[in-house]
């Protein structure tokens, strides 16, 4: 069974994937010896960048995903049942993006160039489908931006990805650590002019880029 560790590798190359590009990933901590902040470090040309991984769950609470736990004690047993699941991805976004920001605080990242937050949702995995699913056509870069660009532009991320693995459709919002400004990119700088099949969009202060991949 799969560490930790090589879940959340296996969601950044994923995400790297859809986006085109290739970076080499290693374990911080085992790099360093002690906790940064970051879950998987990433090499992307001159740039170090640690990545925070977390799963989105539309039903999580203070105790957990109830939903998740139950689905994957059903794949584990071999049941195979259909589930209710949230329409409303509010929740489960703003509990992971709170929690993420907070973990954040305690680290200054001075091992990295950029720190960026992956949230990965829509699993392929036994276990994992139902609790971390959720309803593309309520999601939108505007949506994202509204709810949660001024709470991640003011952390330590230099950009966050709202990620959907089952069909490669993912969001991002990122803002320049230099200024703590934010900018219209489908990516980090290190990635603009690389990316000539995305769809962006930028309208006035919404600083997201909603790309979606065939599925």
């Amino acid at each position: 069974m799969p560490g930790r560790f090589d879940v959340e590798r296996d969601l950044i190359a994923r995400l790297l994937n859809v986006l085109g590009v290739s970076a080499t990933t290693s374990n911080p901590q085992k790099t360093h010896g002690r906790e940064t902040g970051a879950d998987v470090a990433m090499r992307l040309g001159s740039s170090t960048i640690g990545v925070q991984v977390t799963e989105y769950h539309g039903d999580e609470g203070n105790a957990g995903s109830t939903l998740r736990a139950r689905e994957e004690s059903d794949a584990s047993q071999g049941i195979i049942r259909a589930y209710a699941v949230p329409t409303n991805a509010s929740a489960g976004l703003t509990k992971r993006i709170n929690d993420k920001i907070a973990k954040a605080i305690r680290y200054n990242f001075e091992e990295f160039t950029e720190v960026w937050l992956l949230i990965a949702a829509s699993l392929p995995n036994a276990g994992a489908a139902a609790a971390t699913s959720v309803v593309p056509i309520f999601i939108t870069a505007e949506w994202l931006e509204q709810h949660y660009g001024k709470a991640l532009r003011g952390g330590q991320s230099t950009g966050a990805y709202f990620f959907m693995c089952s069909c490669g459709r993912r969001f991002s919002n990122g803002r320049s650590r230099k200024g703590g400004k934010s900018f219209a990119s489908p990516k980090t700088s290190h990635l603009k002019g690389r990316m000539g099949n995305d769809r962006s969009t930028a309208r006035g202060t919404t600083n997201a880029i909603a790309v979606e991949a065939k599925c």
